[in-house]
């Protein structure tokens, strides 16, 4: 019987990837799914996080639009990266000689991954180490794969390290004016910080689960100063990101199925527009995800008897001077965001979580955030050789990572500081996050913690 703790990781190509980090106390057997079952690990990179059933996307496709790709469409349509290396074509069992702490239980796992097929179906990389980060298995360890949604593991470690498990977003208003006797004689800008969370009441009861920063609560904050009329607009500031609203690698698609809603500074409701029609509630991807913050915002206050005078809600396109503080609100901690975007692999949250972390370094680019990400595990002593981050989320088709360091990223965010805060992000099998239906009934039932 082997008791050390394993950290297992598999990511498969062509069918996407999904990823198991595990902590055994004892094991028997691989736990590590053919390349089609790993492409589907709950909602991964490739798909969005699952959707409400509330929520109704206004096609005419709507099965497809709030259901997940499959992973024929996923193959379908895996193209060549722009500037990415090039995965391994062929794996080969144990790819490497090297000293295995544990030989006979490497060759079981490399035969069993043979008989069950995993290099008939696509590329297959494996990595399993121990807790002190010495092999188990090496199974084309070091081939380089589009990740797919185990990606987000990179980003949480680097938003741990950039910006702390209690950082909180903040979110403001300002005037153009400052406030006498109830009235801004100008307009009211809604400043962003990048928050993934800001929510209308509505949103709140789509997905009352997910962290929400409730935009009603800042409208009362409003109103709380003393606003009670405007000559001017509410407009949307969203320029604390560059205004690259998707990444490279990102296919047109991922718009029309809700995997992917256009990143900026200021947005609302997942980045998505919510609509009544004929009784129904419907949703889209915003357009200008900073009009739509405003405009809820511009609702809100009139709703609580406000005057707005200068005509409907705007957006900006570069920072405009705004000098009386109105009202502020702040978001959810930081590890409480990282916690539901690793568990049930949401996409919104990853993108933006990813784009702070360059904001934060002062490059709010999808490039620099990469760069960021890089330089702030930099201490972890990973290698990165052959890696790309073109996002957060690990949607794009340019992202690569290898079997190895994502294996040794886990074992290194367990040994560095807070084990139990790496460990509480991460899904448990048979009971949480997009491992709640899996492998129960297995030795790994609520004993497997992964993405």
């Amino acid at each position: 019987m082997l008791r050390r703790r394993l950290v297992l990781l598999a990511v498969g190509v062509l069918l996407g990837a999904g990823l198991i980090a595990g902590a055994l106390g004892a094991a028997g057997a691989a736990l590590v799914d053919r390349p089609g079952q790993a492409a589907a690990l709950g909602s991964n990179g490739t798909t969005r996080a699952d959707p409400s059933p509330e929520l109704t996307h206004p096609s005419t496709d709507e099965a497809r639009a709030d259901s997940p790709a499959s992973p024929s469409e996923v193959d379908a349509t895996a193209g060549t990266p722009s500037a990415a290396p090039t995965p391994t074509a062929t794996p080969s069992p144990i790819s490497e000689p090297e000293q295995f702490v544990l030989p006979e239980l490497a060759q079981r796992l490399s035969d069993a991954l043979i008989a069950e097929g995993a290099l008939v179906d696509g590329v297959l990389g494996v990595a399993v180490i121990d807790d002190q980060g010495r092999t188990v298995l090496n199974f084309s360890a070091d081939s380089v794969a589009m990740p797919a949604s185990t990606q987000k593991l990179v980003t949480a470690a680097a938003a741990l390290k950039v910006l702390g498990p209690g950082f909180r977003y903040r979110t403001e208003v300002r005037g153009t004016a400052p406030i006498e006797e109830g009235l801004i004689d100008g307009d009211l800008i809604l400043i962003g910080s990048g928050d993934p969370t800001l929510g209308s009441p509505t949103f709140g009861t789509v997905e009352p689960d997910r962290p929400r920063t409730a935009m009603e609560a800042l409208a009362d904050r409003v109103v709380a100063a003393g606003v009670q009329r405007i000559t001017g607009r509410v407009l949307g500031d969203p320029t604390v990101f560059a205004d690259e609203p998707a990444a490279p690698g990102w296919l047109d698609r991922y718009f029309d199925q809700f995997d992917a809603t256009k990143v900026s500074g200021l947005t609302i409701d997942g980045g998505r527009r919510l609509f009544h029609r004929d009784d129904q509630l419907l949703a889209e991807v915003a357009e200008d995800p900073a009009v739509e913050a405003a405009a809820s915002l511009h609702v809100l206050l009139k709703e609580r008897g406000v005057e707005i005078e200068g005509g409907g809600p705007g957006s900006l396109r570069r920072p405009r001077p705004a000098p009386e503080r109105v009202a502020s609100i702040s978001s959810p901690r930081l590890d409480e965001l990282l916690q539901r975007m690793v568990q049930h692999s949401d996409n919104h949250l990853a993108d933006a979580i990813f784009r702070t972390i360059g904001a934060e370094a002062g490059d709010p680019t999808w490039e620099g955030s990469a760069t960021a990400a890089m330089d702030s595990l930099e201490p972890l002593g990973l290698d990165w050789t052959g890696a790309r981050l073109a996002d957060g989320s690990g949607l794009s088709r340019d992202d690569r990572l290898s079997p190895r360091q994502l294996a040794h990223l886990q074992q290194r965010m367990l040994a560095a500081g807070d084990a139990s805060l790496w460990d509480g992000l991460l899904a448990v099998s048979g009971e949480s996050g997009t491992l709640r239906k899996r492998y129960r009934g297995t030795v790994a039932d609520h004993r497997l913690r992964g993405k």
